[in-house]
């Protein structure tokens, strides 16, 4: 009896042991879980913040046809109803251009950017199912997020100051029509003065 009890006491043993080992394998099981919750909802924020700039650039891109064209049509108006006023002229065409080509050139390197973050979101989507069997990866992704978010950020102000370039073109036309304006009184005035 005694050896049987023995034995009986070592099994206990060896089952309450299991029993902690499966209790921290658990928990160990739902830290994991929630981490892994954690990461998929920042990827969600991620991707949506990611959809809004996108609709955001393709917005600026839908106005850019519409103010060349009308960038257009402007210069060609003072081209034939100022054809005595090289200067003005030249200098209409100096702004035009150099605003063009600046906004031209900050919505491609934007769209570079977006294309850099839709790359980046695949990524980041791809090294959130490895989360599955590596939890100890969860610091670094959280690190990547927090610099993607800045990243974010930066791209977001740079629309704004786009949105302001968009917004002084627009105060450049109203000026040059209004220099057309006057320009125009002043060639009826010397024509009545002619005749």
């Amino acid at each position: 009896m005694p050896v049987a009890s023995t034995k009986i006491n070592n099994l206990s043993v060896q089952l309450k042991g299991k029993q902690n080992e499966l209790q921290n394998l658990n928990e160990a099981r739902k830290r994991f879980q929630e981490e892994k919750e954690v990461a998929h909802k920042k990827l969600e924020l991620f991707r949506k913040r990611l959809e809004y700039h996108q609709i955001t650039l393709n917005k600026a891109l839908s106005l850019l046809p519409c103010v060349r064209k009308e960038l257009s049509s402007i210069k060609e108006v003072v081209s034939n109803k100022l054809d005595n006023w090289t200067g003005l002229k030249e200098e209409i065409f100096v702004q035009i251009k150099t605003i063009s080509k600046v906004s031209l050139t900050e919505i491609s390197r934007l769209t570079q950017k977006l294309a850099e973050f839709q790359r980046d979101k695949v990524s980041l989507q791809e090294e959130v199912k490895h989360l599955k069997s590596v939890s100890s990866a969860s610091e670094l992704k959280s690190h990547q997020l927090q610099t993607l978010r800045q990243q974010e950020s930066e791209l977001q102000s740079r629309c704004c100051e786009l949105q302001k370039e968009k917004l002084d073109l627009t105060n450049q036309v109203e000026t040059i029509g209004l220099k057309f304006q006057e320009a125009t009184v002043e060639m009826d005035h010397y024509k009545k003065l002619i005749m």
